[in-house]
């Protein structure tokens, strides 16, 4: 049994858990033994099918899938005897629990996969590794698609950076006062399907990405045929270009709030480029559709599960 520990309270709102489920569920409908174990059950704030235990006795045939801050009783199962793993999603969490480690063999991990190219590269400069597997993370089509119609405003998330998104709004403001009518719709610990609501029906998704290791909702935000714009926060280096946003690095803050004027001008123009860019976006969101994931996903466990084999 592979076993992803997930010991969060329900409503605890983190990218990084839901990743984790969807990739579960994958496992299963391929016929694998996968289960996530949270002693408080599934998330309250996105439905999943994945198996959920909520008690759980470590067997040496099991395989633990850790993330990548060890903490609390996940700390406590480093200890047990079996094959662990890491499934990376954040490097810049990588060193709340692991103390003063100097990689994860020390930690008796047998291997590690990440979530990102980012962060597979990060692994391999800081630790020595000669290669990291990197799995994605999904998007759903069937919560995130595009809508019939959009409005006039801008969708956001203020959870990493509160302070910085109330400054971008009210520069905004005072330095283009016409646009003082726009809407600004903030998705704050939103269930799911609540947050792709507010994403089909906003014409523009403002990215405050920070320290991301992948950073997935700009990506739901083009698959709901969102403008982008905003913060790549690093991580979304993964995927951000040209074509598909408006990208800045945390330094150019004042150089995005221009730019979010010249896009909203350009909207109301109906600009041709612009359908190019939404264009470009759900291709981009389509490169994390199930049906692809879900094969990386499952011939990276099924060569993992052959190389354990006792």
């Amino acid at each position: 049994m592979i076993v992803f520990p997930v010991v969060l309270e329900p409503n605890a709102v983190f990218g990084g858990v839901k990743v984790i489920y969807r990739h579960v569920e994958l496992l299963n409908v391929s016929g694998i033994d996968a289960v996530v174990f949270n002693p408080d059950g599934h998330p309250s704030w996105f439905k999943s099918k994945a198996n959920v235990i909520t008690t759980y006795s470590v067997s040496p045939n099991d395989t633990i899938v850790f993330a990548e801050a060890f903490q609390g009783i996940v700390k406590d199962m480093l200890k047990k005897q079996c094959h662990k793993m890491v499934f990376c999603q954040n490097h810049y969490n990588l060193y709340l629990g692991a103390g003063q480690s100097q990689n994860f063999s020390q930690m008796g991990i047998d291997e590690i996969y990440a979530v990102s190219i980012i962060i597979a590269r990060y692994l391999v400069k800081t630790f020595g590794y000669k290669k990291i597997a990197v799995i994605p993370p999904i998007v759903d089509p069937s919560i995130f698609n595009p809508p019939h119609e959009k409005k006039m405003q801008i969708a956001y998330m203020p959870r990493k950076l509160g302070k910085l998104t109330e400054w971008v709004k009210q520069t905004f403001v005072y330095r283009y006062p016409q646009y003082r009518h726009i809407s600004w719709v903030p998705i704050i610990s939103s269930h799911e399907e609540k947050t792709a609501e507010i994403l089909k029906e906003s014409a523009i998704f403002l990215s405050f990405s920070h320290q991301e290791g992948f950073g997935l909702p700009p990506v739901e935000a083009m698959a709901c045929g969102c403008l982008v714009i905003g913060l790549h926060g690093e991580g979304g280096l993964e995927y951000a270009n040209s074509s598909n946003g408006f990208w800045f690095a945390s330094e150019q803050i004042n150089a995005c709030v221009d730019e979010l004027a010249v896009l909203i001008s350009a909207i109301e123009k109906q600009e041709c480029y612009l359908n190019e860019m939404r264009a470009a976006g759900y291709i981009t969101a389509s490169l994390y559709y199930p049906n692809r994931i879900q094969n990386i996903l499952v011939n990276y466990f099924q060569n993992h599960l052959k190389s354990f084999v006792k």
